[in-house]
């Protein structure tokens, strides 16, 4: 009886942690890791992840809306071949440029040369022993390049941030378009510059 009782003390109180730590798992408004809208997202001084996404995209869908790539058809060979930061900061080259890859390759007009070693390798190889051409040879090469600009009247200080991104014709060895974008931010003088 003693046993029956101990064991059913055991399981009540077993059940009741789970119950308990259930409840504890459950997410409290205002606690933890959520996700954001735009409105609530973080603006920084400086450059920051929500600039470069929408910089590379604008500037992407730009030249996709040129109607230089993709004519005959057929989609142009893209080769991203250059990034310049002439900033202060640190700016995640791989980053912005898969975003100006993504829009490019998505828009069906265009292809853009691997940056994988592997994939590279592998066509160097096929092309050696002729079961293909080798590697794609581009039509176009895209150059980024970013500098900024700083100016303070009174108590406020301005920061912009230029964008630049630049289309070449290989063949004919030629800048056949180009297009800037900017981030402005302005701050109080005591304020930190941020990112």
């Amino acid at each position: 009886m003693q046993r029956t009782t101990m064991t059913a003390s055991v399981g009540a109180c077993a059940l009741l942690g789970c119950v308990l730590g259930l409840a504890g798992c459950q997410q409290n408004e205002g606690f933890g890791p959520r996700p954001v809208d735009d409105t609530e997202r973080v603006v920084t001084s400086g450059v920051d992840i929500q600039d470069f996404d929408r910089v590379a995209i604008e500037l992407s869908e730009s030249l996709v809306n040129s109607g230089l790539l993709g004519r005959g058809g057929e989609p142009s060979i893209v080769l991203v071949s250059q990034f310049k930061n002439n900033t202060s900061r640190q700016i995640d080259r791989d980053r912005l440029m898969q975003s100006v890859r993504t829009v490019l390759t998505r828009s069906g007009r265009a292809l853009a040369i691997s940056e994988d070693p592997a994939a590279v390798a592998e066509a160097d190889i096929r092309g050696f022993v002729g079961e293909s051409s080798g590697p794609a040879r581009p039509d176009y090469a895209i150059a980024v390049r970013i500098y900024e600009d700083r100016a303070q009247r009174g108590g406020t200080r301005q920061i912009a941030f230029f964008f630049q991104l630049t289309l070449s014709d290989l063949n004919r060895g030629l800048e056949v378009w180009q297009e800037e974008a900017q981030v402005v931010k302005q701050f109080a003088s005591a304020a930190p510059l941020g990112l």
